[in-house]
């Protein structure tokens, strides 16, 4: 999967019709990669973010504008805001954009001295939803498997055990963890904010943080 990323130039926005289709072709190259945006886009949170002069961060792949990122400064902490998410993407794409997004905030306090922490009311991005799930099986699977040991003394009973655990696991897992990470609308115009110790910060270069793999 070829994926990149990158702040657009304050000289790419377009503060009055703020024309993401416009604004990403440019960005990307009408030629070289051809920019797709799926709505909806959270227009209000993105003028809003402009009027303050805050970044604007794009993540794409496999030829499409996968999510568009507001990050900003204020007194006190780093804000950023998904101002728009693909429909599309998959549970591997979700966990590497939160990764990287949650990674470039704590980057960009740390680079100017500060320290970078989680608020206290969400889960940080930089725990994978996957590796939560699948700790939830494996914790099912070890725990009846050694009950059934413990309590039977029969290794054969606590392999039963164990494969009754993984089951319990994986359904809990597909019925009800899963599937409310596959509501596409479910990030659009979330919020997650890093506090900082000082009020003062540096704000860095446009596009100097783009990444690619």
């Amino acid at each position: 999967m070829n994926s990149t990323g990158g702040y657009f130039k304050e000289s790419e926005l377009n503060t009055t019709g703020c024309d993401i289709w416009a604004l990403t072709k440019r960005k990307l190259g009408k030629d070289s990669f051809h920019a797709k945006i799926d709505f909806p886009v959270n227009y209000a949170s993105l003028e809003k973010a402009l009027d303050e002069k805050a970044k604007v961060y794009y993540y794409s792949a496999n030829k499409k504008i996968q999510a568009i990122y507001v990050i900003r400064h204020n007194e006190s902490s780093v804000v950023c805001n998904e101002i728009y998410r693909s429909s599309g993407i998959s549970d591997r794409m979700r966990e590497t954009m939160d990764r990287q997004i949650s990674f470039l905030v704590a980057k960009s306090t740390l680079n100017n001295g500060k320290k970078a922490v989680f608020d206290g009311s969400v889960l940080p991005l930089l725990i994978s939803k996957n590796h939560i799930s699948w700790g939830i099986v494996i914790a099912l699977s070890i725990g009846i498997g050694a009950c059934w040991w413990i309590c039977s003394g029969s290794p054969a009973l606590a392999i039963l055990g164990f494969s009754i655990g993984f089951a319990c696991g994986n359904t809990t897992l597909y019925k009800f963890i899963e599937p409310a990470a596959e509501d596409p609308d479910h990030h659009v115009g979330e919020q997650f904010e890093y506090e900082e110790g000082d009020s003062s910060h540096g704000d860095g270069g446009d596009g100097a943080e783009g990444y690619s793999s």
